[in-house]
């Protein structure tokens, strides 16, 4: 493997384990809704008894599979990369004492995450879940990465809302702003588009 794609691995981890830790420090006190394949996985198990690691793999395979035929191989395995090791950084940081400020958890959550998924992504991969149709839908259409994982996550939240209220969901959206912020901020500094061996464009 050469350097850059080790550095680019490095790069991946340092993502997942911000968005690990903003998760335990910010998001997770304050309950604030889970964005995302996460956030799909846990509406479907408040209705179906069924398992949530079941859930979550069954909905993130074929966003894989089709981060693979749009994007390419590379961006597929580091994408796993990016779902394992972040799968690991959760649960070696569940220890965490918590913040419980909604309003400083939903920012500085949402730009902490935000973070770590502009770094992934910059390097070529992502956490995994809507991330990967993020990316894809850039590559087809030229929108913005930042603005559809915005969107996509406005819609699981809007979902929520009619379960878990409307406080949790204002305070979500917050945060998916403050993240989506973050994330263009570091994709117009970095832009995967300039590296083609990360995203084989």
């Amino acid at each position: 493997m050469k350097a850059q794609e080790c550095l680019n691995y490095l790069w991946i981890t340092l993502g997942t384990c911000l968005i690990a830790v903003a998760f335990h420090l910010l998001i997770e006190p304050n309950n604030l809704l889970v964005s995302g394949t996460g956030g799909i996985a846990l509406l479907i198990v408040h209705f179906f008894p069924v398992s949530l690691g079941l859930v979550y793999f069954v909905l993130n395979t074929p966003l894989f599979l089709i981060g693979w035929r749009f994007v390419g191989t590379r961006f597929l395995l580091k994408s796993i990369w990016g779902t394992v090791s972040l799968s690991l950084f959760l649960s070696l940081f569940a220890f965490l004492p918590g913040i419980p400020y909604p309003i400083l958890g939903a920012i500085l959550g949402g730009i902490l995450s935000g973070i770590g998924i502009g770094i992934g992504i910059s390097a070529g991969g992502t956490t995994g879940g809507t991330d990967i149709l993020s990316v894809v839908i850039h590559q087809k259409f030229k929108w913005s990465i930042g603005k559809v994982m915005f969107w996509i996550n406005c819609a699981i939240v809007i979902v929520g809302t009619y379960l878990f209220g409307w406080e949790k969901a204002i305070l979500t959206v917050l945060s998916l702003y403050a993240t989506t912020w973050m994330v263009n901020i570091i994709l117009k500094k970095y832009p995967p588009s300039q590296a083609k061996e990360h995203l084989q464009l």
